[in-house]
């Protein structure tokens, strides 16, 4: 959905890199790769293992972070999300990300509800 946001996603693919998200309280390999090498930029599911960055944390830590409880650069900061390769090039644009609409992960699903939303990832994060 981020990339059919045009001038934000544009905005992305500056970082000019791919970055494979960690869920690490899940099985090995559960995550997503962003690709903001180009527009459009992308998103799958699964850990691309030639990501030139991997940022590792827990699920709920993830939530917050999407949520707007928590920045992400300042929990790279204090340790919360390890991280190797060049985390600088993500993080410059991380604050792009507040300007997409996240609305089903802040549990604001307006016609929707979470029924109607398949997200098994988060049903098993949040318990159910």
């Amino acid at each position: 959905m981020a990339a059919q946001e045009q001038q934000l996603a544009s905005r992305m693919a500056f970082a000019r890199t791919t970055v494979a998200i960690h869920l690490t309280d899940a099985p090995e390999g559960t995550g997503v790769t962003l690709h903001l090498t180009k527009m459009p930029i992308s998103a799958t599911a699964g850990i691309d293992p030639n990501a030139e960055i991997h940022m590792y944390a827990p699920t709920p830590l993830w939530i917050d972070m999407l949520a707007d409880r928590i920045p992400l650069p300042m929990a790279v900061h204090h340790g919360d999300v390890e991280y190797s390769g060049p985390v600088r090039k993500f993080l410059r644009v991380a604050p792009i990300l507040r300007g997409f609409d996240y609305a089903m992960w802040r549990g604001k699903l307006g016609e929707k509800t979470k029924t109607d939303i398949n997200n098994p990832g988060m049903d098993a994060a949040l318990g159910g």
